[in-house]
């Protein structure tokens, strides 16, 4: 339970940082412009919609802890070589950026998952209830 307040609260701080990052770098690395870095942003964020449904799938073969395991391991990778390729290859800085980026939000959405089969239905009888406003 620890453990999977631990990782939500993590991955949103990580999620909001790069989201904040990213156009900062294609403006002053990569000379982008505010357009162009709002092109890509938002492609990013349309990736997620065929990677959510990909998840789906994959929980349905494996467990959740495990996938959430390989997601922390693949994030954990990406951040590193995000922070050593930052000034050589802009496909590598995307690429690893976009790794990031859509893990981090399977990773939430397989939190969520985790944590609505362990609370208890007396918190869902009572009406209409998210299980995520229960961590504040």
């Amino acid at each position: 339970m620890y453990l999977l307040i631990f990782t939500l609260i993590i991955l949103k701080i990580v999620k909001e940082s790069l989201m904040i990052f990213f156009p900062y770098v294609l403006m002053e690395v990569f000379v982008f412009s505010i357009g162009s870095s709002a092109l890509l942003l938002s492609s990013i964020i349309l990736i997620n919609i065929p990677a959510v449904f990909i998840l789906n799938y994959f929980s349905k073969i494996y467990q959740e802890r495990k996938i959430i395991g390989i997601l922390l391991g693949v994030s954990l990778f990406s951040c590193i070589m995000i922070c050593i390729l930052l000034q050589t290859n802009f496909y590598a800085f995307y690429f690893f950026f976009l790794v990031v980026f859509i893990s981090s939000i399977l990773i939430e959405n397989l939190n969520f998952a985790l944590l609505a089969k362990i609370v208890p239905e007396q918190y869902f009888s009572k009406g209409f209830l998210n299980s995520g406003m229960i961590l504040i």
